[in-house]
């Protein structure tokens, strides 16, 4: 799972340094576009996908050319600034790290994946954006009823449901060291769910916290 995201600023130098190092430190997680033309960038996102996109503060985001689903915010030259006109804002004077986290932060949220417990005395929302394939034996009871790929997709969303709700009751550092832990609660609330157990086995792919 990679996150698409794209910028727009005129400071060609600090989107050369970001572009790099995110190249060198995540490049599966991370396809960053760097725009220095309004019009040009409005352009391209009628034809290609993105997950998110940062503004530098001086530019005025037209929100209607913004398609559905993409978050939109602003690159702020301040520190300790969670918004610009009730859009997302992102400091661009921090540690690259910082942003990249703050951009799969943004995206987690944009997309609703998983909402993690809150550690005690943390205020801010956790996220975790993960993966997940689900193993399935053909020969199982219950597969000929619930195992084709319509029918799983039609429960789709009870099966997303059920996954959210085991990482709701961990918080972001136990999420992290408990994934063994977290991947056998899922197979037991989905084996329940379809009193069969046709699906045998959970596995992650990439997952980032933020």
């Amino acid at each position: 799972m990679r996150i698409k995201a794209a910028i727009l600023a005129s400071n060609i130098e600090f989107m050369s340094r970001l572009s790099k190092i995110f190249q060198q430190k995540y490049p599966e997680k991370i396809e960053l576009a760097m725009f220095t033309n309004e019009d040009t960038l409005y352009q391209n996102l009628k034809t290609a996908h993105m997950d998110v996109i940062l503004f530098d503060q001086s530019i005025k985001i037209k929100k209607e050319m913004i398609p559905d689903k993409v978050i939109a915010g602003y690159l702020s030259d301040i520190s300790d600034v969670e918004e610009i006109e009730g859009l997302p804002a992102v400091c661009k004077y921090q540690r690259v790290e910082a942003i990249y986290k703050r951009i799969a932060g943004l995206y987690a949220e944009g997309t609703s994946d998983v909402k993690l417990k809150k550690s005690e005395g943390d205020d801010k929302d956790h996220y975790c954006i993960v993966s997940i394939t689900l193993s399935i034996n053909t020969k199982a009871d219950g597969y000929k009823e619930y195992g084709s790929a319509e029918n799983l997709a039609t429960r789709e969303g009870l099966i997303k449901d059920e996954i959210n709700g085991v990482f709701a009751n961990y918080t972001m550092e136990e999420a992290r060291d408990n994934q063994e832990e977290i991947k056998k609660e899922i197979i037991n609330r989905i084996q329940q769910m379809f009193d069969s157990k046709f699906i045998y086995n959970v596995s992650f792919g990439d997952i980032m916290f933020g």
